[in-house]
């Protein structure tokens, strides 16, 4: 773990090695690391979070399988594919973002769940680090990979020092946050001038723009989907620019750089 680019989320202050655990230079905090992950989130969750991250927890060994992934891009993206048909889905995405990364850049992968988009970037990055706030998936990801830096963090309060990271992914999770423009705040914070922002989210249309259907299924769980005007307005409020992105019917992929 490169402590470097590592930051109190309190104090923003400066990292050491305190024992097994990591110590604020200026505040003092200290952070606990679990099979070398940091933990820098501390909180209770509360209903309905407590709810998703025991779902997350549970579902982090099957999490990559076809039957699991068809059954979520299927509901929340109305995609209607069979799982043999998931991987290509999966390859299409993460051929995309090798396309978005140079030789020897540094990523940042928020909700990162198991790496399965952002770990294929290890042949071409410096680093790649995994955020996510879920124990079991971080620990799957570590079951894959190795090489990935893994922390556990809120995507509101990420434990890195400004201008960072030259790539920040966020995929199948923006839906997910309480405060999306705090989280997209911090992701323009991590990343350096000409950073690039990728997310793969999902779109509020179709069934999902009944009232019913929001009440039913969004709403208890805490899930918001956006709008392309929405997610526009939103990144551009952050400091992003150069918004661009493509519709897979339920689905949004989109890039925007920070000014």
């Amino acid at each position: 773990m490169n402590l470097e680019i590592l930051r109190c989320t309190k104090c923003h202050g400066a990292l050491i090695n305190c024992g097994d655990d990591l110590k604020c230079t200026e505040c003092g905090q200290q952070y606990p690391q679990q099979e070398g992950i940091p933990n820098f989130h501390g909180e209770v969750f509360e209903s309905p979070q407590e709810e998703m991250y025991q779902f997350f927890d549970a579902s982090a060994e099957n999490y990559e399988s076809g039957e699991h992934q068809s059954v979520l891009y299927n509901f929340y993206g109305r995609l209607k594919l069979p799982p043999e048909a998931i991987p290509e889905l999966n390859q299409y995405f993460q051929d995309l973002l090798l396309k978005m990364i140079l030789p020897g850049e540094r990523v940042l992968d928020v909700a990162c769940g198991t790496g399965l988009f952002s770990r294929g970037l290890l042949a071409k990055a410096s680093e790649v680090y995994g955020v996510d706030l879920s124990w079991g998936m971080l620990q799957q990801a570590r079951e894959y990979s190795s090489e990935m830096k893994l922390v556990r963090a809120g995507a509101d309060k990420l434990p890195f020092q400004d201008d960072s990271f030259d790539l920040v992914i966020c995929f199948v999770a923006l839906h997910l946050f309480d405060n999306v423009g705090k989280v997209l705040k911090e992701m323009h914070r991590v990343l350096v001038e000409g950073g690039v922002l990728v997310g793969l989210t999902y779109l509020l249309t179709g069934e999902w723009e009944k009232e019913e259907h929001i009440q039913t299924y969004l709403d208890p769980q805490g899930i918001h989907f956006f709008t392309v005007d929405e997610l526009d307005e939103l990144l551009e409020k952050s400091g992003f620019m150069n918004y661009q992105h493509q519709e897979h019917q339920a689905l949004i992929f989109f890039t925007a750089e920070k000014d």
